[in-house]
């Protein structure tokens, strides 16, 4: 019985007139390769491979090791924009209807072929995801910074108050502080995506993370202790709370450390 993705895919195919598929992978460099075969020989492809001669793909295999075959992932089913199945008006059939969907590569034996770069992305992202990585891709525009110049230093101005009587002179006194300046801030924000399934128009939406430049200005406050090392030194050990505005509004939170001296 044809899985529902199979059943999707050739429904599509019924409703805009594709009479062609483009069985879809890439050799060695990355180079787009195709194996074109009618849309009624898709069900076969998917249960049974298609098989190719591997020795005609730039980096693949000897002629000596030569047969694989293909098999189609459903889930990349498309539609090609340029080979339309219909005409303008969606009432007329045109002979050129063609969809692409992009394979994995088998040798003989049913084992994934070492050199196929998609095989190799796979086993990449496994080895990243046991150790806490994940890729998250968007297909949109990228990410600009309207035009807005970053500094590539940190420039800040504070002022900081020790609490207590004869706080300079004591081992350790708390301290409250504030500022601002000019600085760049990375930030994790999250990202909403909307997805859309080629095949049954159905719309997933979902979270997911991103970075964005935040600034250049900002304003800090926060607090800690000081520990004294001399009457005109002391070790500043706290937190602090940044809020940057600019092109983008970003909070942060963080320690603070540093070393102060007095005249």
């Amino acid at each position: 019985m044809p899985s529902k993705e199979l059943t999707a895919a050739l429904k599509l195919a019924e409703e805009r007139n594709l009479r062609f598929v483009s069985l879809q992978f890439t050799d060695i460099v990355g180079a787009v390769k195709s194996v074109q075969v009618p849309m009624h020989q898709l069900e076969e492809a998917v249960e049974h491979g298609k098989w190719f001669d591997g020795s005609s793909i730039e980096g693949f295999a000897r002629i000596a090791e030569s047969d694989m075959f293909l098999v189609p992932d459903l889930d990349t089913f498309s539609a090609i924009p340029w080979e339309p199945g219909l005409g303008p008006d969606g009432k007329e059939k045109l002979p050129t209807g063609s969809a692409r969907v992009i394979c994995d590569v088998f040798t003989p034996n049913g084992d994934p072929f070492a050199g196929d770069p998609r095989g190799v992305l796979k086993r990449q992202l496994e080895r990243a995801s046991k150790l806490g990585y994940v890729l998250n891709t968007y297909p949109g525009q990228a990410a600009k910074d309207d035009s807005k110049a970053f500094p590539p230093v940190h420039l800040e101005l504070r002022g900081t108050y020790l609490i207590g009587q004869d706080a300079l002179l004591k081992k350790v006194a708390p301290f409250i502080m504030v500022g601002g300046g000019v600085s760049t801030f990375e930030t994790s924000v999250k990202v909403s995506v909307v997805e859309t399934n080629p095949m049954t128009n159905l719309k997933t939406a979902k979270d997911v993370d991103a970075w964005q430049r935040a600034g250049p200005i900002f304003i800090t406050f926060g607090g800690g202790a000081r520990i004294g090392l001399s009457e005109r030194a002391g070790l500043m050990l706290g937190a602090r709370v940044n809020l940057a505005f600019g092109n983008a509004f970003a909070p942060s939170f963080g320690p603070d450390v540093g070393i102060v001296f007095g005249f």
